[in-house]
């Protein structure tokens, strides 16, 4: 499943945002948004595909944008017709089309647009085109007949990301090719938490065997800006960790007392039981250095449970 993190506006923060390796980054070209994307898009890998987000604009003004950034996809989220889809299918930009959903959908409005767009998009419909910050009831895609791939959009946040889970193994994900999220990571419009985007691309799509919230009591500290990665052993439990193992927070920094969100991969173990590491202590070491120890407060992924 792919990530699409919409909503950028600030050239440093796009820049930062880029550097977790989205596989969307989505820009809105629409005046009344708070998050309305002006200036240009700083140099971010090739491998992050560009989205412009468009809300009923003229052909000739989304061809233009398409030109001058370079998108490789656009978003249409207002009325469009099945025509005005054609018409851009000709530009070679991938066309997502965008409808809201609350409680119900009657999905044959997707007929008309199965030949003339590339994926669809379902949002929770609110006030505004998106951006409303709450979810809609997912069991509602159960009814999705259609094999076109589709984007699961609106108010996705940290607090989703069991209930995503949950949602990856029913028959309604069969379609889903990617989440995208938005407002739920924001310091305010347009500016992303970096902190929270690293955890949930960690906690959703890492295959770490434990993520968990712990406190760290070290004698040291680390500006590793892909996480800190000491080697760990549990009190009492006959296995150990990979190196593969993060602390994430703002800076990337791992400061004594504080809470950290921890990614463990585990190995030399055939059993997990996830009540085992509730208020488990353990030990980090750097090669054979002992460097500090640490507490489990709370588990978070399920993975462990039998």
């Amino acid at each position: 499943m792919k990530l699409k993190i919409c909503g950028m506006k600030y050239q440093d923060n796009i820049t930062e945002v880029a550097s977790l390796q989205p596989d969307y980054l989505g820009f809105i070209f629409h005046h009344q948004s708070a998050r309305h994307f002006e200036g240009t898009i700083p140099q971010i890998s090739d491998s992050i595909q560009k989205v412009g987000v468009f809300v009923d604009e003229k052909v000739e003004f989304i061809s233009q944008q398409i030109e001058k950034h370079k998108l490789s996809v656009i978003q249409l989220h207002g009325h469009e017709s099945p025509e005005i889809c054609r018409l851009l299918q000709s530009t070679n930009a991938k066309v997502i089309k965008v409808f809201s959903i609350k409680d119900t959908f009657d999905f044959s409005v997707l007929e008309p647009y199965e030949e003339v767009c590339d994926y669809f998009l379902f949002d929770t419909k609110g006030k505004l085109p998106g951006g409303n910050g709450y979810t809609f009831n997912w069991s509602v895609l159960e009814q999705y007949a259609s094999t076109k791939p589709y984007f699961l959009s609106g108010g996705i946040g940290l607090d989703q990301v069991e209930n995503l889970k949950q949602f990856q193994e029913s028959n309604a994900s069969k379609y889903c090719y990617a989440i995208d999220i938005n407002s739920k990571f924001e310091i305010e419009p347009g500016l992303k938490n970096i902190k929270l985007l690293k955890e949930f691309k960690y906690r959703l799509f890492s295959n770490f065997d434990l993520i968990a919230k712990v406190t760290y009591n070290g004698i040291r500290k680390t500006t590793a800006k892909d996480g800190y990665r000491p080697h760990i052993e549990f009190e009492n439990i006959d296995f150990k960790t990979s190196g593969s193992q993060y602390f994430i927070n703002k800076q990337g920094e791992v400061n004594s007392n504080e809470t950290q969100i921890a990614f463990i991969k585990i190995v030399s173990t055939d059993f997990f039981n996830k009540k085992l590491f509730d208020g488990i202590k353990f030990k980090f070491y750097e090669g054979p250095s002992y460097i500090g120890q640490g507490e489990v407060l709370e588990v978070l992924n399920k993975k462990l449970e039998k």
